[in-house]
């Protein structure tokens, strides 16, 4: 069995994915509708030493960490692998899994730990998964989180496709300062990239400022598509147009992200993104 496919169908019986039923900024404007409130987005990246150890964290995240995350009205939450083939990287090397956790309000955030804290039933489940796991042989090698506040246009996050095949695409903006970050913020919104995004096929999941984390200060993004071909036939239609051709040449956006990085993702079982 492939490793996607072991993964994908790694537990059975776990929540449901959310329906698409998230709208963009831009189409509540347009029937009238009050702006949501900026909500927030956390970014938790765990890194793994084996596959084998990544999925049978996917597994209880999925059968019960997220389960409760909903229970507590925290959502929709992305459960997504860095495919080492999608990413030029050896099928040998640490595997990393990614926690995409919208919340309404920072309170919410805030009070989250606690209240999964305070469930004895996950507590059990947790202590079921790491008995296998050591001080000197952990479940996971590593775990970092950031946490963006969503941008305006985009106050929360969307889900654009649930397709089998598709691929989420995460990418950081790092700038040299404070106010060049902002800069590419606005080039993003006023500026109007965010739209042209959508224009040529590359609906966006989530975008943030990041409030805490590595390398800031920066604007960190994720797009979705049906499939590879999607992604990479939306991505030559947006490089090629006339639209992207004078916006990068405008001198008011000139040197706005020094470092981009790019990760591209596959749904978990589970995953509501």
């Amino acid at each position: 069995m492939k490793r996607r496919d072991f993964l994908t169908a790694a537990c059975a019986g776990t929540v449901a994915a959310t329906s698409l039923t998230s709208a963009s900024a831009q189409e509540r404007g347009n029937r009238g509708e009050r702006p949501a409130p900026q909500g927030f987005c956390e970014v938790r990246k765990l890194t793994f030493g084996s596959m084998e150890k990544m999925e049978k964290f996917a597994c209880f995240a999925a059968c019960s960490l997220l389960p409760e995350m909903k229970k507590a009205g925290v959502g929709p939450v992305g459960l997504l692998y860095a495919d080492p083939a999608l990413n030029g990287k050896d099928a040998d090397a640490k595997v990393e899994l990614f926690l995409i956790i919208s919340y309404k309000s920072l309170r919410e955030f805030l009070v989250l730990r606690e209240k999964l804290c305070s469930e004895a039933a996950l507590a059990a489940k947790f202590m079921e998964y790491k008995k296998d796991f050591t001080s000197k042989d952990p479940g996971y090698d590593s775990a970092e989180s950031s946490l963006l506040k969503n941008f305006k246009m985009m106050p929360e996050v969307e889900v654009p496709t649930l397709s089998e095949d598709r691929i989420l695409q995460l990418r950081y903006y790092r700038s040299f300062d404070e106010e060049r970050n902002a800069a590419k913020i606005s080039m993003f919104e006023e500026g109007g990239e965010l739209e042209l995004f959508r224009k040529y096929g590359m609906p966006p999941v989530l975008f943030g400022e990041a409030v805490f984390g590595a390398f800031l200060p920066n604007l960190t993004y994720m797009l979705a598509f049906e499939n590879k071909g999607k992604k990479d036939e939306a991505w030559k239609a947006f490089v090629d147009s006339p639209e992207w051709a004078a916006m990068k040449a405008d001198t008011q956006y000139k040197d706005t992200a020094n470092k981009i990085l790019n990760v591209n993702l596959r749904p978990s079982k589970g995953s509501q993104l």
